[in-house]
């Protein structure tokens, strides 16, 4: 996959998940998730999607509750993707 078209890539996701969050984590109150980094595979198969969490004390549970939903962030993505394919997420929380 191009450079280009994997910034372009990483940009769209940057904007889409947060609403995904919003739908998914609207029981947590006071807790921040914040997208700092996205790394799309060459081949586009497969983005990386590097999170904070504030405050701390909720990332364990944040990491976990992402972990169990990246199969579900992926079918959010390729639903709002004009596009075949969407990559698969990972998220990593920082």
């Amino acid at each position: 996959m191009k450079e280009r078209r994997r910034e372009r890539l990483a940009s769209f996701i940057r904007e889409e998940l947060p609403d995904f969050f919003k739908q998914e984590f609207d029981v947590l109150v006071n807790v921040l998730i914040s997208i700092l980094h996205i790394e799309i595979a060459e081949s586009g198969a497969r983005a990386d999607v590097f999170v904070s969490v504030f405050p701390d004390d909720h990332k364990e549970q944040v990491a976990k509750a992402l972990k169990m939903r990246e199969n579900k962030a992926a079918h959010f993505l390729r639903s709002r993707l004009r596009s075949k394919y969407a990559p698969a997420v990972r998220f990593h929380v920082r």
